[in-house]
């Protein structure tokens, strides 16, 4: 094939992606495509008949008002496109099927059994993907704890989860498994999630954090994901108290020392002696007027504020998108580090910045991980499957 005709392609290829994508989110005639995209009606009418052949669209027709004419519409098949999701956590994994919208149509969770080692973690994993499975299945991603390397799967070395460290992962998994596969950071996989399907969607820079047993982040920088040299994105290593407690990864007074939700609770505990086993206990003693539980609530704000004001002084960001446990009646912890963060940042005078907790969702570990083949087959880098 010559160069001329290989880029030909690939211009056919990324426009049939970009009308995929459109139609993803609502249903458009074909006027409204050649407007959107800047093709000829002709050339949006060669591409939806072979997209609609193909079983990826479907036609529909849809009132225009009494006496007038139907207004013919183009609907995306999201089942047409399947993927598979794999969260692997400290505590065990859950995989999963979704479709091209990332709505989940089966999954499969285990626990870590004490003493169980990678090659018995991958064998189950591998066990789960392969009933999962289906014929129309385009991309597998796999979210895990970082750092990781996302274009050769290799896993570093995640703070307590030696059990992966130096591990590649790709190698591992991919075997007879049906289709390419994507190894990320389970915090970029969130945000990449939340740029396609939450509350990233109009936000062309933003940052994701992930507060639970650690805090993760992710930047989505000038409409894309930020990884600076390869790992940018370690909120829970920046420090807040240089001389605080020597974390594991070598530096004093880490972000997640203070404000993961373990460390959270103990401090509460010991302060208190309140009986409060995860971040949902404590938020609702605090909704009770606890005074140790709102002490320890608040404690929490000025940590997560101090950390985020660092952030938002250097990079300006539109918004900040709070998951993980925090997504639980998340308002009282929501307006305490709004206030904060008002009160310190810099470009405070010149526009506001969002503060937003997720919208929870059961298993959005393994949503996010599908969702990073999801990202790939909208780049072209996932084969078809044939209908």
């Amino acid at each position: 094939m010559t160069a001329k005709a290989r880029n030909a392609a690939a211009m056919k290829a990324g426009n049939m992606l970009e009308i995929i994508r459109m139609l993803l989110k609502e249903p458009l005639t074909r006027a409204e495509i050649a407007r959107r995209t800047g093709l000829t009606r002709a050339a949006v009418t060669i591409i939806t008949e072979r997209l609609t052949g193909d079983g990826v669209l479907r036609e529909t027709s849809v009132s225009s008002g009494a006496g007038k004419t139907p207004v013919r519409q183009l609907v995306l098949c999201p089942r047409r496109f399947l993927f598979l999701g794999v969260d692997i956590r400290r505590d065990g994994y859950t995989a999963g099927l979704t479709d091209l919208g990332g709505a989940t149509l089966d999954r499969r969770t285990a626990a870590l059994v004490p003493g169980q080692t990678f090659e018995q973690l991958i064998g189950s994993v591998k066990s789960d993907l392969i009933r999962l499975t289906h014929p129309l299945v385009t991309g597998i991603g796999v979210g895990v704890p970082g750092p990781v390397e996302p274009e050769t799967g290799l896993v570093l070395n995640p703070p307590n989860f030696g059990l992966i460290w130096n591990q590649d992962l790709r190698l591992a998994l991919q075997g007879d498994l049906p289709a390419g596969l994507w190894i990320e950071n389970n915090a970029l996989a969130r945000t990449v999630y939340e740029k396609y399907a939450g509350l990233g969607q109009a936000l062309s820079a933003f940052m994701v954090v992930i507060v639970d047993r650690g805090i993760g982040s992710g930047l989505y920088l000038n409409g894309q994901l930020y990884r600076g040299a390869g790992f940018a994105g370690e909120l829970g290593h920046l420090s807040i108290d240089r001389r605080g407690p020597l974390c594991a990864c070598g530096s004093r007074g880490c972000l997640e020392n203070y404000a993961a939700v373990p460390m959270l609770l103990g401090r509460c505990r010991a302060r208190t002696g309140a009986v409060v086993a995860t971040w949902a206990d404590l938020v609702d003693r605090a909704y009770q007027d606890d005074s140790g539980c709102l002490e320890a609530l608040r404690d929490e704000a000025d940590c997560l504020a101090q950390g985020l004001v660092s952030v938002l002084n250097l990079l300006d960001l539109e918004a900040v998108i709070l998951t993980g446990d925090l997504t639980y009646q998340p308002d009282l912890l929501l307006g305490e580090i709004r206030s904060r963060v008002q009160q310190a940042r810099m470009a405070r005078q010149a526009h506001d910045v969002r503060i937003e907790a997720a919208k929870p969702r059961s298993d959005a570990g393994m949503a996010s991980a599908a969702m990073v083949a999801i990202d790939r087959f909208f780049r072209g880098q996932a084969d078809w499957p044939l209908a």
